[in-house]
């Protein structure tokens, strides 16, 4: 970007404003941007599509919207689990596909200023919100409802625009400006999601983000933490995981339950004692054996239950800056004792315990 970068997102907003081509980088690979209230640079995008893209010709061009709170502006998200989605994927390398009623779908073309069979198929809305400095730039100053069409490239050159631009050319098409923003990130497509209207979603096509990856970023992760990681942290992981199934409604955000040892070695399984509590309460115990409490294990989680005050003041020392979401797994500040080595009654008392109180906390987290 050789000019002042100010004066060529105005050159990029005021082409696009006329319905010119721009040639702009993401995070993914290149895209070619057009207007979506220019019927000519809508053609110009199908026709791309149909010589250089590989998909059909027909069908929704991708509404690239500037920041998530310009597409929420458009679609409020008022499912649990599409809420989630957004927070933890958008902006990012995923587009989606957003199920919506007529009146719903009709009420965000009115807000965006499109014509209907733009960027929705009837059905659905087509988006994506690229985290890409240069692309929100553009499509931040341009204003308006900007749809792209990605260019694959061959290979990863130095100058990929370069590579985009001939894409477009073989295209019969000529984009009026050309952003260079260096090799895109990924070089390959985004991941597509369809958004159900019921509340949950589905991976249509992998892209950077496989499907497992995708899963894993919207899962809820509480991590339970003990001592030696063979008794009081398993076994409350197994009872969390138990009635988080339980309490599981469609379109919720799945729930995953670890748990880890300020002290624990790895590779150490449960207690018997451990397993014959659980089985007691009916929950199965889970495959798993012990391992050391890590900073990672701490940012991963959403949120932190510790057995005791001094496991609490061990972590918050091993990961000052995470220290707000760990908590006592007991809100009235008790600790729960260890039960190791004081026989199976004392176990029973403590899983008996300690599900009452994961069954709060899980009602305080809304899971």
């Amino acid at each position: 970007m050789g000019e002042d970068r100010d004066a060529l997102l105005a050159r990029a907003a005021a082409t696009l404003s006329q319905g010119g081509l721009v040639l702009i980088p993401t995070e993914t690979i290149y895209g070619l941007a057009a207007s979506a209230a220019s019927a000519a640079a809508v053609r110009s995008l199908r026709q791309l599509r149909g010589n250089v893209g590989g998909s059909a010709p027909t069908g929704p061009i991708v509404w690239h919207a500037p920041s998530r709170a310009a597409l929420l502006a458009a679609w409020p998200a008022r499912q649990p689990m599409h809420s989630r989605i957004l927070d933890r994927l958008c902006p990012g390398p995923v587009s989606f596909m957003i199920e919506m009623d007529p009146p719903t779908l009709a009420a965000a073309r009115r807000h965006l200023g499109v014509a209907e069979g733009i960027i929705d198929d009837g059905t659905s809305l087509a988006v994506r919100v690229p985290d890409d400095e240069i692309a929100r730039a553009v499509l931040a100053a341009a204003g308006r409802c900007t749809v792209v069409e990605g260019i694959r490239a061959d290979g990863r050159p130095a100058r990929e625009a370069d590579r985009a631009a001939d894409g477009v050319a073989a295209a019969g098409l000529a984009p009026a400006l050309v952003l260079d923003g260096g090799p895109a990130r990924y070089g390959v497509p985004s991941t597509l999601l369809r958004l159900h209207a019921g509340g949950g979603y589905r991976v249509e096509r992998e892209g950077v983000l496989t499907a497992e990856r995708v899963r894993a970023s919207i899962e809820r992760i509480i991590l339970f933490v003990c001592t030696g990681n063979t008794c009081r942290s398993p076994m409350a992981a197994a009872l969390a995981a138990d009635l988080a199934d339980k309490r599981a409604l469609p379109g919720q955000p799945p729930v995953r339950a670890e748990s880890a040892g300020v002290g624990a070695p790895y590779g150490a399984p449960p207690t018997p004692e451990t397993r014959e509590a659980l089985r007691r309460l009916g929950v199965a115990p889970r495959p798993a054996t012990s391992r050391p409490v890590t900073p990672q294990l701490i940012q991963d989680a959403e949120v932190v239950y510790t057995m005791t005050r001094g496991h609490r003041a061990a972590l918050a020392a091993l990961a000052p800056d995470l220290a707000y979401k760990i908590h006592l797994l007991d809100p009235a500040g008790t600790d729960i004792d260890d039960p190791i080595g004081q026989g199976q009654e004392t176990y029973n008392r403590t899983a008996a315990a300690m599900r009452t109180l994961i069954e709060a906390r899980l009602k305080e987290l809304g899971a």
